[in-house]
C-alpha cells in the first residue's frame, strides 16, 4: 500500500486493494457524517488490521482532502443557478482529482457537497493536503 512496504504507488498504479480500502473510508465517512481522523482510522484498523499506522495517516487524509474538495469548488459560486451549472466541472475535477472513487460514492459526495455548499454547513475540515492529494508520496 503506497509504498510502505515495497515501492512507491501513485495514481496511475493504485492497486486494486488501495482503491478498495479509499472507496471503503469514504463511504463510511460520507454514510455515518463522521469525517474525524480518529473515526476513519478506526474503520480502517478494524476492516483492515494489517494496515501499518502510517497508512492508516495516508488514507484517512485522502479522504478527509475528498470530502473538502467539492464543497470549496461549490461554495466558491455566489448563487444556487452557477452552482448548478457546476455540477458538471465538480464532477469532473472531482474524478480527476480522485480517480480511484467509484460512481455511488462520487453521487454520495456530490449530494452532500451541494446540501453543505447550499447551507454553507460543512465542519472545519482542516485537513493536512498531501501532495497530488496523497496518492504519491
Amino acid at each position: 500500500m503506497f509504498g510502505f512496504r515495497t515501492q512507491k504507488s501513485n495514481v496511475g498504479t493504485l492497486l486494486s486493494e488501495e482503491r478498495e480500502i479509499l472507496n471503503g473510508a469514504l463511504a463510511a465517512v460520507l454514510n455515518s457524517g463522521d469525517d474525524s481522523t480518529g473515526f476513519i482510522k478506526i474503520f480502517l484498523a478494524r476492516k483492515y488490521p494489517d494496515l501499518i499506522p502510517e497508512e492508516l495517516d495516508v488514507y484517512s487524509r485522502i479522504c478527509r482532502t475528498a470530502v473538502k474538495h467539492g464543497h470549496d469548488l461549490l461554495v466558491s459560486l455566489p448563487g444556487d443557478e452557477e452552482r448548478a451549472k457546476a455540477k458538471m466541472l465538480w464532477q469532473s475535477t472531482t474524478v480527476a482529482e480522485f480517480p480511484w472513487i467509484t460512481d455511488a460514492n462520487l453521487a454520495l459526495l456530490l449530494s452532500q457537497d451541494a446540501y453543505h455548499a447550499q447551507n454553507d454547513a460543512l465542519p472545519d475540515l482542516n485537513a493536512n493536503s498531501i501532495p497530488g492529494h496523497g496518492l504519491t508520496l
